[in-house]
């Protein structure tokens, strides 16, 4: 019986960046070796992508009843995943560490996405891990490094 592993990724968008570049090379060649997944992708915005993903495609809203674990990629997103109701695995991947560059007025809404104890964080490298641990007290649960996903499979436990 093919049960294949089901997750979810929520991406602002797949247009043009580093992130949705990784994201979608990775994915597809997992599923070229056939690998036993079954990958969503949900995005906020709609843009065009220069690769095909080869795997489930679509928008946020269709998360809020997923039943299975979903990675946010972005505050808006892992807002959107705190009220999410179909998964309890909820996890928020830190790929840039967007509270240094943005002013301290919105310092609020970061804390209460870092410190939310719903949400598990997931960073990008062994410098990003120390920096959230100082600055935010928050130990992160994993390192998944250019969206490794079997690397990714690890740390959410699926």
């Amino acid at each position: 019986m093919y049960n294949p592993t089901k997750f979810g990724i929520i991406i602002n968008n797949l247009g043009h960046s580093q992130l949705s570049y990784f994201l979608i090379r990775n994915i597809n060649i997992a599923m070229r070796n056939r690998e036993n997944i079954s990958p969503y992708i949900f995005y906020e915005n709609p843009q065009p992508y220069r690769q095909s993903p080869l795997c489930c495609l679509l928008q946020v809203v269709e998360a809020f009843q997923f039943h299975a674990p979903l990675v946010a990629t972005s505050l808006s997103s892992a807002q959107k995943l705190l009220i999410c109701t179909g998964t309890n695995k909820k996890f928020f991947f830190l790929n840039d560490l967007q509270w240094i560059k943005t002013t301290p007025t919105i310092y609020d809404q970061y804390y209460k996405i870092y410190t939310n104890p719903a949400l598990q964080l997931i960073v990008k490298c062994q410098d990003h891990f120390d920096l959230v641990k100082n600055c935010w007290n928050q130990e992160p649960v994993g390192i998944w490094e250019d969206c490794n996903i079997k690397q990714l499979l690890e740390i959410i436990n699926v």
